[in-house]
């Protein structure tokens, strides 16, 4: 009867959203708007060895459940985000975790990249995803990823980290107690990923496309090292950072303003971030190009940073007016959608309305399921693809 139907839909428990990143994981229950937490992830865990690598998850996914939700995991589903370009190896690792040593009752599969989509309530967009290690984008049509589309870059948080670091060792100065400001790299003191990250959040900002194009001038001509420090002091003022103790490190406008233009600097084959989103839209089919202009989505950590989002179309804008892009796409507006929920965890958020949907108990991986097939759906593995085994079978 309907009524015990629906009684029995409500008795059952919430899921547990898990979405694991290279950085920072975020783990909630369906239904729910953010998740209960954001913790950091173990450190490099796709360089482990196998053996070392369920250890490692055990311990984090025993952490997840029994310090941070403090639930059984042997009464709960699983809604589990996966990056369609993510390392399987990983994935088939924690399925193996969660299902042989949790008991979780089923695992329900939600591409990252379609999330932010179903939250929006849209079927076709083209998502921008730049977290840590990369920054990836797949466009979206009538709820299909178009994989033939997809692009990445080395991109990202990571990137970010590193140029900040080593315009610190370069140009940085510091001083501890009473002294007076010297080298940075004569103190011995070293700055860790937290720190590199909270003075990336607190003080760097992405300047405009103008200013952008003249710091990677004058960095491009090595002569103008002085030149570039003098442009910067200028408008953006120096401000000091506490690291540690009484060691107080000064950042100056050069690095404030410049760091980020990692991101924005175009390599030898003349990609960046903003030429990735205008790639994908040409590799896709030319029916489908203006409607996805006209839904793009920016999600990931880094995608936060302050002025990000105005920059990346401004270089957009650039972009159309070279031959190679006006002639071939013809579109003349790029529209953004506002995700649901913060950039940082706009999939976590369409995957908790996806599993508060009867999907959880219609297209889950149930544990009964893993053991008699002992091996994970994947869009990758054949085995899973009913259009390439009904081609078999004739």
């Amino acid at each position: 009867m309907p009524f015990y139907d629906g009684i029995g839909v409500i008795a059952e428990k919430h899921a547990v959203v898990l979405d694991i990143g290279s950085a920072f994981t975020k783990v909630g229950y369906a239904g729910e708007s953010s998740p209960r937490a954001i913790i950091r992830t173990p450190p490099n865990l796709e360089t482990l060895d196998k053996d070392s690598l369920g250890d490692s998850l055990v311990e984090f996914v025993h952490k997840l459940y029994f310090e941070i939700l403090l639930v059984n995991p042997k009464d709960r589903r699983v809604v589990l985000l996966e990056s369609l370009l993510g390392d399987t190896r990983l994935k088939d690792e924690l399925v193996k975790v969660l299902f042989n040593h949790f008991e979780v009752l089923s695992i329900l599969f939600a591409p990252s990249h379609m999330m932010p989509l179903f939250g929006l309530g849209l079927q076709n967009g083209l998502v921008l995803d730049i977290g840590y290690n990369s920054a990836s984008v797949i466009p979206v049509y009538q709820g299909v990823p178009m994989l033939r589309s997809w692009q990445a870059l080395p991109l990202a948080g990571k990137a970010v980290h590193q140029r900040l670091q080593s315009e610190i060792d370069k140009t940085g100065t510091a001083k501890q107690g009473e002294m007076d400001f010297v080298k940075f790299d004569t103190l011995g003191v070293e700055i860790g990923e937290k720190t590199l990250e909270d003075i990336k959040i607190r003080l760097c900002f992405v300047t405009n496309d103008t200013r952008g194009s003249q710091i990677q001038e004058i960095k491009a001509d090595a002569s103008s090292v002085s030149g570039l420090s003098s442009f910067l002091k200028k408008s953006v003022p120096a401000t000091d950072y506490i690291v540690c103790g009484d060691t107080v490190l000064k950042i100056d406008g050069q690095i404030r303003e410049g760091v980020c233009e990692v991101l924005f600097e175009r390599d030898e084959d003349k990609l960046n971030i903003p030429s990735m989103i205008l790639d994908a839209l040409l590799a896709s089919p030319i029916d489908t190009r203006r409607e996805l202009a006209s839904n793009i989505i920016i999600i990931g950590g880094t995608s936060m940073q302050l002025g990000f989002k105005a920059r990346v179309f401004q270089e957009i804008n650039k972009l159309m007016s070279e031959d190679h892009y006006c002639e071939k796409l013809k579109i003349s507006q790029f529209k953004l959608h506002v995700p649901l929920g913060q950039a940082n965890y706009a999939s976590w958020a369409g995957a908790s309305i996806f599993g508060a949907t009867d999907a959880i108990s219609t297209r889950s991986f149930t544990r009964e399921q893993y053991s008699k097939e002992k091996a994970v759906p994947d869009w990758s593995n054949l085995r899973f693809n009913n259009v390439y085994n009904d081609e078999r079978q004739g």
